[in-house]
Parts: C-alpha cells; structure tokens; sequence
C-alpha cells in the first residue's frame, strides 16, 4: 500500500528538460561540442558529476572535472534565475493538492544540485510542500544507484517498499525501483526514455488518482 510519494524534479515535477538540455549545449559551444539527441538521452537523469563525466569521455575534453562542473553550475544557475517562465508540469499542482488531501506524505529526489534546487523551490513556491528533499549532492552514486530514492524514504521514516516514485528518466526509474519502490512513468510523446519498469505509465497527470496509486 503506498503511504508516501517521492516526485523527480527535471521533467516530471518540473517542465524543464528542454531549457536545460539547450544550457547544456550552451555551455558546450565554448568548447566547440554539441550534444547530438542520441547522446542527450543517456544523460537525462544523472547528476551533474556523473553527466560531465560522461561529456567529458564522450568528447575526449582535456579540462578538469572540477573545473568544468564550477564554470557549468555559475553559466546554469545565471540562466535559471533569470528564465521567465519557469513553470510546474501540468496537471501537477492538482496531483500536489490530490496527496495531501490523502495525507501522503510527499519527498523530492532529484538530481540537480543543491543551488538550482533552491531557485526552483523558491520560484514556484514548493518550500513547504515537501517533507524530506534530497539532491544530486546529497548522494555518493547517481540515479541510476537507489541511493537518492532510500535516501528520501530514510528522511520520511517510510519504508521504500511503501512509497512510490514518479520518474520521467530512465536513470530515475531503475534508481527507484533499485529502492523498492512502486513506480509510476510519466512518459509524453517527446520523452525518447525506457520507463518499462514502471508499474504504471501515464501521459497526464489527471490519470494519477488516489484510487489508482492505492491500487499499485
């Protein structure tokens, strides 16, 4: 029975993904990179340490990790402060007031860092809407490892086979069913990811009743 619901941020919770993927090649075009979709795909969901990783190998970039993660995180966070429409997914705000009717308790667990968790939070207002949040730099090993979904169940005193994650990645789903727990795909026609582990797929958040996740 699901007693708690832990939400992914980037693309789920949040309509983000596509402003985030053009800061990526924002950033890259200094270097003379840019991201190609195929490539784009692997990197949905991990955190910022293991994504520049995966940059780093995939364009044989000489520059430090560190270094690039500092220039990455101080060019990103300018952007996403000064984004005007910043905005939650649809049909979100209605699943938030939906859960807390059922008094369920809600975690976030995203992989963003600790500094654009802050902006998002504050922007759109989601402060006092969360129970426990958990970011990218919380975390040793990045979705997909269950460390930032257990993490998230520690801090809501929930037993991870009692709560369920709602995962738009690939990345995050295996991360929160690595955890133990029920998931739900949040999956619209322009998401490329393999959400097949989910016990549940919707395109529409109107979908995501009480009745149906009490029956997951």
């Amino acid at each position: 029975m699901v007693k708690a619901v832990v939400f992914d941020m980037d693309g789920t919770l949040v309509d983000s993904e596509a402003f985030g993927a053009q800061l990526d090649n924002m950033f890259l075009q200094r270097f003379g990179h840019q991201i190609d979709e195929e490539f784009a795909q692997t990197l949905v969901g991990a955190n910022g340490k293991k994504a520049f990783e995966m940059i780093k190998e995939h364009f044989q970039m000489p520059h430090a990790l560190e270094s690039l993660l500092e220039d990455y995180k101080k060019f990103t966070l300018e952007k996403w402060r000064a984004l005007p429409d910043l905005r939650l997914t649809k049909g979100i705000p209605e699943l938030i007031v939906r859960l807390q009717s059922a008094n369920l308790p809600l975690a976030l667990a995203t992989s963003a860092n600790k500094d654009r968790l802050d902006i998002f939070l504050e922007r759109l207002q989601l402060k006092q809407t969360f129970l426990a949040v958990v970011c990218g730099d919380d975390v040793q090993h990045s979705k997909p490892a269950p460390d930032i979904y257990l993490r998230a169940a520690e801090l809501i005193h929930v037993d991870p086979q009692d709560c369920l994650a709602i995962e738009d990645s690939k990345a995050g789903a295996l991360s929160a069913k690595a955890a133990g727990m029920k998931l739900v795909g949040y999956k619209i026609a322009t998401n490329k990811q393999d959400l097949s582990v989910a016990d549940k797929i919707v395109d529409n958040f109107d979908d995501l009743t009480i009745e149906a996740l009490r029956s997951l």
